[in-house]
């Protein structure tokens, strides 16, 4: 048991050192520090744990410029990615390169993020009828490596004012809690809202009815007439459109 006891104390102190001296992937930052390249006086990124849409970051300048900063997230560095929101240019997701400082004379660990505002974003304005209803959304970009995002609109009218030309948005409108019936992804791409009248498209309920799930239990067939009606009483179109190709307003949820 003393031996054992020993051995214990020893692994401890050195789990403890190593997280003291090291700095890597899986330690927890002491600070966070952002470049933002290109930016202009746009400082506000998104935390992001598994792919989540979450609250905006609160940084603060430092005596380098265009460099902020705030303190070390919960988890490791590795566990938080962060998502620009500039909504005149297109959104990005950055992963963080940890590294070694000095503070007051010590060593600190700081996760390392860096943001280029050099591409164009455009807004996807979303609008349905009924009026108040939320959209739970995804995104991602064609290019390798990308990182999905998710986040809801919590209510239609809403706008997705910083994406890519690129991506592809999957749409999900929830329906109430009471309703046995739930969307599929709608698919939406810039691409094929360009080709459109007044570069928008409107799903009526034929279309709808097509991204509807049926309820746990149930065997694959149509919907009866009296399930769309029903279902038209709560999401009778869902209209999206291109805002501008360029956002100048905030948005996004």
């Amino acid at each position: 048991m003393k031996i054992a006891a020993a051995l214990l104390a020893v692994s401890l102190i050195a789990a403890g050192t190593a997280r003291g001296q090291g700095c890597n992937a899986q330690s927890h930052a002491d600070r966070v520090r952002v470049t933002l390249i290109d930016c202009g006086d746009l400082k506000q990124v998104f935390v992001r744990h598994d792919g989540n849409d979450r609250e905006p970051v609160a940084l603060r300048p430092t005596a380098t410029p265009a460099v902020w900063e705030t303190a070390g997230f919960d988890g490791s560095i590795e566990s938080n990615v962060l998502c620009s929101k500039f909504c005149p240019w297109a959104s990005e997701c950055a992963t963080p390169t940890p590294k070694v400082d000095k503070e007051g004379g010590k060593n600190i660990c700081v996760a390392t993020y860096q943001f280029r505002c050099d591409e164009d974003g455009w807004t996807l304005l979303v609008q349905s009828a009924p009026a108040v209803i939320n959209v739970d959304w995804t995104r991602k970009r064609a290019i390798q490596g990308s990182i999905e995002q998710r986040g809801e609109l919590k209510a239609a009218p809403g706008k997705l004012c910083d994406l890519a030309s690129d991506e592809t948005i999957n749409l999900r409108p929830k329906l109430s809690s009471s309703t046995p019936f739930t969307f599929k992804d709608i698919p939406i791409k810039r691409s094929e809202l360009e080709q459109q009248k007044e570069q928008k498209m409107t799903y009526g309920p034929t279309d709808l009815v097509r991204y509807i799930n049926p309820p746990p239990g149930r065997r694959t067939q149509p919907l009866s007439d009296v399930e769309k009606s029903y279902l038209a009483q709560q999401l009778r179109e869902l209209t999206v459109k291109i805002d501008g190709l360029k956002a100048t307003a905030a948005g996004g949820q």
